[in-house]
């Protein structure tokens, strides 16, 4: 396994993580309005293809794809604090129809914004077809589970306090601050994990997330870490392994992977549960991450 270490900044030219700051940035202030792949590129004096690659590798998501989901968030947000009608919020976050709204927040949440305000912003179960596994499109892919026993590992990586759902966008801040930190190339050979501090507070809303890379325990006693991260031992646990297909998202991943545990009698044990990233699946152009849901 390669080394860990800080890739140097460059000084003729911003570095990608302040890009991304003031993109993210961008964003969140003009969420209500038009955002163009265009003008994010320009503000930041790259060009269109320049900018959409490195937007691409740092946050996971096309501009696109990332505006509409904090869209969607904002939006679930108003619906649960406000009095406005659902169309009226669809227009205010800059979707042109309500049909195009209810189907980027079923993307983002699973339910219709309508049954999300009728059940006060709490999340309804997943809901698990049977498919013909000889005859399947990749969106018919539902989550597969499974009971494993993880041995103990370390990580080496950057905290942010996170409220649930990427409400603010501090997680995918911190995602692009850790890449930055990296090497280009060891992203190859490892494994990502976010992982969601058991620790919650403020009433379960405001948690700690970390944004990691696995290492070996060599590594973790090696002191070359770079000193932005931080190194969290991973203690032997048994989970609920959740493969999470690309048509769901995280959190329909979360509360589906809960239910299906207390389905099967298990209780939730108060400990980490781990996002992992880049491990080889058996469908990998359809599996992309894993969910470890801690049970005792």
């Amino acid at each position: 396994m390669p080394a860990l270490r800080v890739k140097p900044k460059g000084v003729e030219k911003v570095g990608q993580r302040e890009i991304m700051i003031g993109a993210l940035t961008y964003i969140e202030a003009h969420i209500e309005e038009p955002i163009s792949l265009e003008v994010l590129a320009r503000l930041e004096g790259y060009s269109v293809p320049q900018f959409y690659r490195i937007f691409k590798k740092l946050t996971g998501d096309t501009v696109a794809e990332y505006v509409m989901r904090r869209r969607v968030i904002q939006a679930a947000l108003t619906l649960q604090k406000e009095e406005k009608t659902i169309t009226q919020v669809a227009f205010q976050y800059g979707f042109e129809s309500l049909d195009v709204f209810s189907r980027a927040f079923r993307r983002v949440y699973g339910v219709t914004p309508s049954e999300y305000r009728k059940n006060k912003g709490e999340l309804a179960p997943l809901k698990r077809l049977a498919v013909n596994k000889e005859n399947v499109s990749e969106k018919q892919h539902q989550m597969t589970y499974c009971i494993k026993e993880v041995e103990d590992f370390w990580v080496a990586g950057m905290y942010v306090q996170a409220l649930t759902w990427d409400e603010d966008g501090a997680i995918s801040k911190l995602w692009s601050d850790f890449l930055e930190c990296l090497q280009d190339e060891i992203h190859i050979p490892h494994t990502f994990y976010g992982i969601c501090e058991c620790e919650h507070i403020k009433g379960g809303k405001q948690f700690n997330y970390m944004a990691a890379i696995g290492i070996s325990e060599e590594e973790a006693q090696s002191g070359k870490i770079p000193a932005e991260f931080q190194l969290k031992h991973i203690r032997n646990q048994k989970f609920i392994e959740a493969n999470v297909p690309q048509e769901i998202s995280i959190p329909q991943a979360y509360v589906s992977t809960v239910q299906y545990a207390k389905s099967l009698s298990y209780e939730i044990e108060r400990y980490d549960e781990i996002e992992v990233y880049g491990e080889a699946f058996k469908d990998a152009d359809l599996y992309r991450f894993k969910l470890l849901v801690p049970i005792k």
